[in-house]
């Protein structure tokens, strides 16, 4: 009875699994924070539009950049100015 309540669960926990978001980055259209550099709002502690030829492909999401050089620091370290939770509400998470 026991293996059949422990099967039971695995099986609804399995399914569930199957609902979850496609994409790890919350990136409508392909496009990750609407255009939005997210190393200048680490950088200069506000928001900046990037630029499309300034642009980087990561979790299959295209990033924008208003400068080279934060083009640069994200592809060394995506981690560091990617948003927490891919971008998706933390509540929501």
């Amino acid at each position: 009875m026991m293996r059949y309540a422990l099967l039971n669960i695995l099986l609804v926990i399995a399914s569930l699994t199957s609902f979850a978001q496609e994409s790890v980055i919350f990136a409508p259209e392909g496009l990750a924070l609407k255009g939005y550099d997210p190393v200048a709002i680490f950088k200069e502690s506000k928001t900046v539009k990037g630029s499309d030829s300034l642009s980087y492909t990561w979790m299959k999401a295209s990033w924008h950049f208003s400068s080279r050089e934060n083009l640069e620091a994200f592809m060394n370290d995506p981690e560091k100015y990617a948003p927490q939770y891919g971008g998706y509400c933390a509540y929501g998470v």
